[in-house]
């Protein structure tokens, strides 16, 4: 047993060549995950992580185990395309089945606002494009114009994060995000389907296509809140993870003033993208 041990703990101590862990050529820090890696109800974290279906279903069962797989740097290459492809193909279905919505309620259901002048969105005229173009694009740039303040922040609470870090626990969020509004899209279909086709009152239909319209921010919760843990997750297993509890306070309180920052550029840089789409296109 004591030759077993001393035997275990002389491979772990001998270094892996760098780019090499093994005969099939896998990179030594995917290695180092997957001999790390705990085992959640028989999940393989290292091989969900290979593709975009099992990185869903890992948000879905082991939000942890992506944040272990983030702190690696060459996961961290690996999983910002597989996050923003799961983003942007979710809010692209989400912006179509909002624009099959608004165009089967009839018109006097359609958001008015007398301080808010919803653009439309028909199919008609192609407006209908600017609200797909808004919400698929307006996500991806609102994320690009408050990564610097994220990176700041992160700077003054302390903790040493690269752009490349900071990138994929935002990409990270945006999927959490974008896998939560796809399960409830279902349910707010039936719902209002069900009200069209009852012939509810158009208010009651109006505020419904309202609450639809909202939806990812209201959903956007779940995608901060896992920007918040997988930057917690980074600082505890950092170098300076041995931090004073108010240095950790205030990298708390900073994250979650970077999460109000996001919640409002987010909506406002979808409605500007819609109403100049819209403006573009109609004559």
């Amino acid at each position: 047993m004591e030759n077993t041990s001393l035997e275990w703990g002389a491979n772990r101590s001998s270094p892996l060549p760098h780019g090499r862990g093994s005969d099939n050529g896998a990179p030594a820090d995917r290695l180092a995950v997957g001999a790390n890696a705990p085992m959640e109800e028989g999940i393989d974290v290292e091989a969900k992580g290979q593709s975009v279906l099992g990185l869903v279903e890992l948000l879905l069962k082991w939000p942890a185990g992506v944040d272990q797989l983030n702190r690696q740097p060459a996961w961290q290459r690996e999983l910002f395309p597989r996050f923003l492809l799961i983003g942007e193909c979710s809010y692209l279905l989400f912006a179509l089945v909002m624009v099959f919505l608004l165009n089967l309620a009839p018109a006097a259901a359609y958001p008015h606002n007398p301080w808010l002048d919803l653009p439309p969105a028909s199919w008609s005229d192609g407006t209908a494009l600017g609200l797909v173009f808004a919400y698929t694009v307006g996500i991806l740039l609102s994320a690009c114009v408050c990564l610097p303040s994220f990176y700041f922040y992160s700077l003054l609470a302390g903790v040493k994060m690269s752009w490349l870090q900071i990138t994929s626990l935002v990409g990270k969020g945006t999927a959490a995000n974008a896998v939560l509004l796809l399960g409830i899209l279902p349910i707010y279909v039936a719902i209002v389907l069900g009200l069209v086709v009852f012939e509810a009152p158009a208010e009651n239909l109006q505020w419904a296509l309202r609450i639809g319209l909202a939806l990812p921010f209201i959903t956007g919760i779940w995608g901060l809140r896992a920007i918040y843990l997988g930057i917690m997750d980074l600082h505890t297993h950092s170098s300076c993870g041995e931090l004073e509890e108010s240095r950790r306070s205030f990298l708390r309180r900073l994250t979650v003033s970077w999460a109000v920052v996001y919640a409002v550029v987010a909506p406002v840089m979808i409605y500007r993208l819609w109403e100049m789409f819209a403006k573009g296109v109609t004559p």
